[in-house]
C-alpha cells in the first residue's frame, strides 16, 4: 500500500505556488539520482526530493500530528476507499520519517481486509484486545512499510464480531 512511487511535476505543482519550468530548473540543478530523465526530460523525482522541495516551497506546511476521521452511519458511501486514497496521498507528500497510523474500527474490517488481504486472525491483536487491556500500543501496530502502520479491524476469521461488554 505504502509504497511511494516518483511523483510527476503536475502533481509537485499542485502543492507549491511555482510553475513547471521553475520547479523543473530547481530538480535538474539536484545531482544524486533523484530524478528519472528521458529524452533530458524530467518523467520522475524521488519521493524524499519530493518531500523535501515541497517541504521548502509550499504555500502549506505538515509541521504537527494531526488526526482525521471518516465516519458515517451509512453503508457503502465510500469511507474505506477514502481513508485508503487519502493515506496514500498523505504518504506521497509528507516526509516518510513521519508515521502514519491508520485505524480501523469498523466492525465489518473492510479497511483490514484490503491492506491485509484477510481480517485479523484469532491470535492476531486488534484495537478492542487493546480497550481490554489484553494488549499494548506496540503489539496492536502492523507494519504496512514506508513508516505506514494499521490497527486492524474488529472481526475474525469466523466472521464472528467480537464486542466490548
Amino acid at each position: 500500500m505504502f509504497d511511494v512511487s516518483e511523483m510527476k511535476m503536475s502533481e509537485i505543482q499542485r502543492y507549491v505556488n511555482m510553475s513547471k519550468p521553475g520547479i523543473s530548473k530547481h530538480f535538474k540543478g539536484l545531482s544524486g539520482g533523484v530524478t528519472t530523465n528521458v529524452n533530458n526530460r524530467i518523467v520522475g523525482i524521488s519521493p524524499d526530493a519530493t518531500s523535501d522541495f515541497i517541504s521548502k516551497h509550499a504555500t502549506f506546511k505538515f509541521k504537527h500530528p494531526s488526526i482525521t476521521l471518516s465516519a458515517n452511519l451509512c453503508g457503502g458511501v465510500g469511507k474505506t476507499s477514502s481513508v485508503y486514497n487519502l493515506s496514500s496521498a498523505l504518504r506521497r507528500v509528507i516526509p516518510q520519517s513521519n508515521p502514519i497510523v491508520l485505524i480501523d474500527g469498523d466492525s465489518q474490517a473492510s479497511f483490514t481486509r484490503i491492506v491485509c488481504g484477510s481480517a485479523a486472525k484469532d491470535n492476531e491483536s486488534t484495537l478492542i484486545d487493546y480497550f481490554e487491556k489484553k494488549a499494548s500500543v506496540s503489539e496492536i501496530l502492523h507494519d504496512l512499510g514506508n513508516n505506514g502502520h494499521c490497527v486492524l479491524g474488529w472481526r475474525n476469521n469466523n466472521s464472528s464480531v467480537r464486542t466490548l461488554v
